[in-house]
């Protein structure tokens, strides 16, 4: 019944109310006073300048936490269809240390402590909708709402090693939404939507057939973000005298999530169960997954400027391009003055498109043991953001096998065993990098002069 994992999947089973009114509240919390104190992080011993001094300052790290929630449940048509509600709220607060200290006199420079603090609010809404219809007594249907979505505010602030104090200036921080410092570390919640039928045919064949989907949106958004100013890096040599210092407004560097960052999967199946006899129920079925995502990074801000001056103006850049004394007429190129716009972009919308069938024989063999017998097809087609198959696998056998054995024959002592074939998909993302689009172009413009967001004006383009 079950693939696309090594042997291990999460099943869960959701609430349902009934013909009677029911509900409920909750509230937990750990206050950080309650908590043993982190402990301090040393260099070993290593003959060095650093050995046994302080490496990570942890003992002030607070963390406080709650969590609140209710639930109500109950009869919407006596006997025919009924609700049920649960939601709950978590929110943590943590101000822990983000640097370490690299000086064997606690006076590492300002620059490297000015964000080794940081203060970081997680918060996670989440809540559950079941409705429950019976049709009539062979047929029922059945939806699931479930939203579980993780917000997460870091903000940065300056450590001192040497006074073993924090600043409360905040020098910069991120926000994210479903995601994390980095992709393995992060929290992650969805929207899931899931349609359930269930049909007894006859006493002996029943019908199960599901309609599901799962959207993720994905968001970072540093602090201080502005997306329509591009990056600039320029230094003293790079910049025209009476221009400098050249205005950096954009006050994030490097690259970012893409916006409109997501995932949706999509899915269906359908599962038939038949009792042949006393001994053997059959069973079959077919499933299917669509999944796209828009995933990659991109500089902050769309592109850089990055401002240049060459040695020698007549030389041809890299020793191929054209040489900034080529723009003639143009007093700051003939010294050898340009800069360069670069864009650097990897966002793809890859796809991949998940199907598979099984049939199944559990057998009671006798009063004791237990065998299931199973054969399983999957096949995986990822496809890159142009649509075109990347890995197309249509055909990947799966055979399954368990038995369980009753030991004394009163259920006390049980013996399990399992072999099977398991298929692991790959990923979406790996396509952003393997068989995505990457964008990176470098352009040369001689320019006359910086506007107040540092800025070229007066652009030629000479490559």
């Amino acid at each position: 019944e079950f693939g696309r994992s090594t042997g291990g999947v999460v099943n869960i089973v959701t609430k349902s109310g009934s013909n009677e009114m029911k509900g409920s509240l909750g509230f937990t919390m750990t206050p950080n006073d309650l908590r043993a104190k982190t402990k301090n992080q040393f260099y070993a011993d290593n003959g060095t300048p650093l050995a046994n001094k302080l490496y990570a300052f942890n003992e002030a790290n607070q963390t406080d936490s709650m969590t609140a929630s209710f639930s109500a449940s109950g009869p919407i048509i006596k006997d025919k269809l009924f609700f049920y509600f649960g939601a709950e709220q978590n929110k943590t607060d943590q101000s822990v240390i983000r640097g370490v200290n690299s000086s064997a006199t606690y006076t590492a420079a300002a620059s490297t402590q000015s964000t080794a603090w940081q203060e970081i609010s997680t918060s996670t809404p989440r809540y559950l909708l079941k409705l429950d219809w019976n049709l009539n007594e062979d047929h029922h249907l059945e939806y699931t709402k479930i939203s579980d979505r993780v917000t997460q505010d870091r903000r940065y602030f300056g450590f001192n090693y040497a006074t073993l104090q924090r600043t409360y200036v905040q020098n910069g921080g991120q926000k994210f939404l479903n995601w994390g410092p980095t992709p393995v570390a992060a929290q992650q919640g969805a929207d899931v939507d899931i349609v359930k039928y269930t049909g007894y045919l006859t006493d002996k064949l029943t019908l199960t057939a599901v309609l599901g989907q799962t959207k993720q949106d994905h968001r970072q958004t540093p602090a201080g973000y502005d997306p329509s100013l591009p990056q600039v890096l320029s230094d003293s040599t790079s910049e025209v005298a009476g221009l400098g210092p050249y205005a950096r407004p954009q006050g994030v560097t490097g690259s970012l999530l893409v916006p409109g960052a997501r995932d949706r999967n999509q899915g269906a199946r359908v599962d038939l169960e038949y009792k042949l006899n006393s001994a053997h129920s059959l069973r079959a079925g077919v499933d299917q997954n669509t999944i796209r995502s828009t995933a990659g990074s991109g500089y902050a801000g769309g592109f850089l400027w990055q401002y240049q001056k060459a040695t020698n103006p007549a030389d041809k850049l890299d020793g191929k391009y054209s040489a900034p004394n080529s723009v003639t007429g143009n007093a700051l190129a003939q010294q050898g003055y340009y800069v360069q716009q670069i864009f650097v972009n990897t966002k793809s919308t890859p796809s991949v498109e998940q199907n598979a069938a099984y049939i199944e024989d559990r057998w009671q063999v006798n009063d004791k043991l237990l065998v299931s017998l199973g054969l399983r097809n999957e096949g995986f087609n990822n496809k890159n953001g142009d649509n075109q198959s990347y890995i197309n696998l249509p055909t990947q056998i799966a055979p399954r096998f368990s038995a369980s054995f009753d030991a004394l024959g009163d259920k006390s002592l049980k013996l399990f065993s399992s072999l099977g074939r398991y298929h692991v998909p790959v990923p979406t993302n790996v396509a952003v990098r393997a068989a995505g689009a990457s964008l990176y172009t470098i352009q040369n413009f001689a320019y006359t002069g910086v506007n107040a967001l540092g800025q070229p004006t007066g652009l030629t383009s000479f490559s």
